[in-house]
């Protein structure tokens, strides 16, 4: 049968018009969203001031305000929406000669559980518990501290003139090692974001 969400759907609206006759201050929005076997859902969200329209990334935007990407530029969005954040910003400025606001990556999964595929990076405490994880990357001017709440990734290093980094993970794991999550993740990073997981609520 059909996934029940799309491998790969890209979409672009600006999300502040500007103003005046070249649109001054205006602000897209583009949203990547992929599906990835073994890795969950990911969401690419980039907010770019002022795009050149016409230019190596935005084709032109509608009256309604959709964005409409160059053909290549698409097709390289989709090729490293899983890509390190931080290198991935350096290519949408030098390639796509963006000037990014905010760049953002969250991705639902993946989901370890008993039996499942062996995972590289699985700790102990892991073995023989269902764990979901939820986790968020955000580089941008907004960011006003940098911090690293992410036990299972290395910290953000993004370009000096790009704003702070945020990374952190949520795990939602079953109640009898939620302790040893805990644990494990404030000795890594210094705190824990882990929830209880009941699978029959």
């Amino acid at each position: 049968g059909r996934p029940l969400v799309p491998e790969l759907a890209l979409s672009g609206a600006v999300v502040r018009r500007g103003e005046g006759r070249h649109s001054s201050g205006r602000r897209v929005r583009l949203v990547v969203d992929r599906r990835l076997p073994g890795a969950g859902f990911t969401r690419l969200r980039i907010d770019v001031d002022d795009p050149n329209v016409g230019g190596p990334a935005v084709s032109r935007v509608s009256p309604d305000g959709r964005v409409h990407l160059q053909t290549g530029f698409a097709e390289l969005l989709a090729r490293h929406v899983v890509s390190p954040l931080d290198g991935l910003y350096g290519v949408l400025r030098e390639v796509g000669q963006l000037r990014i606001h905010r760049l953002s990556r969250g991705i639902l999964g993946p989901f370890w559980f008993p039996g499942g595929p062996e995972v590289r990076q699985r700790p102990a405490w892991a073995d023989g518990a269902l764990v979901l994880h939820s986790s968020v990357e955000v580089i941008g001017a907004e960011v006003r501290t940098t911090a690293h709440q992410d036990p299972l990734a290395p910290a953000l290093a993004p370009a000096a003139d790009a704003g702070g980094a945020y990374r952190g993970r949520r795990m939602a794991v079953s109640t009898a090692h939620v302790a040893a999550a805990r644990a494990w993740a404030e000795a890594r990073v210094g705190v824990a974001d882990v929830v209880a997981l009941d699978p029959r609520g």
